[in-house]
């Protein structure tokens, strides 16, 4: 029942394989044929013929993907062309503008995740929690209000527009702390 098993999942990767060229009604067969493979495994040899099974898929897919690969045509190399991001700035405007946005989103973005921190604390603390409890609610939050700051930040378009997130944390953390 085992080669069973695997002649169906060998060709359950073939239809999957031919699905991908294009003949996209092949591609769910496939995977359904493959499933089916694996319950017919599972439930003659268990795990051992799940493990086996996975297995043939994967070297199947693997020798595809290789054949594939082997065939198609070798494509055309542009010349590498230097990404201004990764660059090292040569005016001094362009270092200036660099260290404006490293100070804006380390140290100014840890401050105001600090102080957001701080103000989730506050108001943590006026709800009733014990010591402990907004402690570790402040070792929590601070270094993951950080991240989304900072990754909040990143994604902005220009350096100006950097500010409006730190700004908006001290300003929320403000707002909570005012409140306990």
């Amino acid at each position: 029942m085992i080669i069973l098993g695997l002649v169906t999942i060998m060709a359950a990767m073939l239809l999957v394989r031919l699905g991908w060229s294009g003949r996209r009604g092949v591609a769910p067969l496939g995977w359904a044929l493959g499933v089916g493979g694996l319950f017919l495994l599972a439930a003659n040899d268990g795990a051992w013929g799940v493990a086996v099974g996975a297995v043939a898929g994967m070297a199947v897919a693997i020798a595809l993907v290789l054949h594939t690969g082997w065939r198609s045509p070798v494509k055309v190399r542009r010349p590498a062309r230097t990404i201004p991001s990764i660059t090292l700035p040569h005016r001094p405007a362009d270092i200036a503008r660099r260290l404006f946005v490293f100070v804006l989103v380390v140290p100014i973005g840890f401050v105001a995740a600090q102080w957001l921190t701080f103000g989730m604390q506050a108001l943590a603390r006026r709800a009733g929690a014990g010591e402990a409890d907004a402690l570790a609610l402040t070792l929590f939050l601070q270094p993951v209000l950080w991240g989304v700051l900072m990754a909040w930040q990143m994604t902005r378009a220009t350096a100006m527009r950097m500010i409006a997130p730190p700004a908006g944390a001290a300003i929320l953390g403000t707002i909570l702390w005012s409140l306990s």
